[in-house]
């Protein structure tokens, strides 16, 4: 048993990043309005990778470390994925075409991408994290000097953002994405080795002009980026639009979270920041097809006044999310009490 006391805003910062990013997901399902959904988009991942890094630890031996990702990252990988294509299969199965030829031809499919995960669901985050995760342990034991580190990792980032800027697609297990996300990882490391957030961020009585600031740099950086290039931060789409305005409002955003984590210590959000896992794998290609069925089958929003037609799209949108993080809520306090923990890491 981990005898790891957990820290409260790192917790929250990791449920309200997952909560972004199933909002993201939603909106692009009922209002697909880049002005609603880019602002989530320019953190929510970046955030994930800086959180990862902030708690990365080096202490143990190589085969202990590589054990403990596989415990935590790869077992959810495989059960989740599992799981998700299961019911994939079934889903897709339901129509006139859903004939055993068409379910294990669907089946073969989902297990290749599984194997293989070429940006494959969600999923292709937890595979790039493994991944990721082992690079840095290399990086941090056979390089000992700081800037040496440093500049590799910079070198690393930039041949990752050239190889997109060429057209390099993704590549097996997402290994092109640990490149370009290993800034994020890395400040993160640095900022728990100087313990910049505690004594810079979180003690000083400018929290609120701080938080401000941050949001103001974020906001900046995304307006410029979409109006000279039309693109914004998406990773798993490889755009990264201009790289240096990108990840300068990406790590500004990140503060703002810290700070915004530190005050809203509430118990939803870390209650999801802790069992993050199980959110992220199933939230889309699971819940949402389902929620959506439900709002169908319910006739909740088709009944209302379409004069108000935004508003019953926000309200799809805030339901389907909040639906959304209960029953996965529930799923996973079953599957913890019926000791099958290790299905979410645990």
């Amino acid at each position: 048993m981990s005898t790891k006391k957990r820290i409260d805003w790192i917790d929250v910062a990791k449920g309200i990043g997952m909560i972004c990013v199933i909002l993201a997901h939603v909106e692009e399902t009922y209002i697909s309005n880049p002005y609603l959904r880019i602002p989530l988009y320019t953190f929510h991942m970046p955030l994930f990778f800086f959180l990862s890094g902030y708690l990365f630890s080096v202490k143990s031996s190589f085969k202990e470390f590589l054990i403990g990702k596989c415990r935590r990252i790869l077992v959810p990988y495989f059960c989740l994925g599992g799981l998700l294509i299961l019911f994939d299969i079934y889903w897709h199965g339901r129509n006139p075409f859903g004939d055993s030829w068409f379910k294990k031809d669907y089946a073969m499919y989902d297990l290749t991408q599984l194997l293989l995960q070429k940006k494959f669901l969600t999923l292709w985050f937890i595979a790039c994290l493994f991944w990721l995760s082992i690079l840095f342990y290399v990086l941090v034991r056979f390089i000992k000097n700081e800037i040496v580190r440093a500049i590799i990792i910079t070198a690393l980032a930039v041949a990752g953002l050239c190889y997109y800027h060429f057209g390099g697609q993704p590549v097996y297990w997402n290994l092109d994405v640990c490149l370009t996300a290993l800034p994020f990882f890395y400040v993160g490391f640095l900022c728990k080795k100087t313990d910049f957030i505690n004594e810079k961020i979180l003690k000083t009585k400018w929290k609120p002009l701080l938080f401000v600031g941050f949001i103001a740099i974020d906001a900046v950086c995304a307006m410029i980026n979409l109006k000279l290039t039309g693109q914004h931060l998406e990773m798993y789409r490889n755009e990264y639009a201009i790289a240096p305005l990108t990840y300068l409002g990406a790590f500004a955003a990140i503060l703002a979270v810290i700070i915004l984590s530190d005050v809203c210590n509430w118990f939803p959000l870390r209650y999801i920041g802790v069992n993050s896992m199980i959110f992220y794998a199933w939230h889309q290609t699971m819940m949402m097809p389902l929620v959506e069925e439900f709002f169908n089958k319910m006739d909740w929003f088709e009944q209302a006044d379409f004069s108000f037609s935004l508003g019953i799209h926000f309200g799809k949108v805030f339901t389907a999310t909040l639906i959304i993080c209960v029953v996965l809520s529930l799923i996973n306090e079953i599957l913890c009490r019926v000791k099958l923990g290790f299905i979410v890491g645990k």
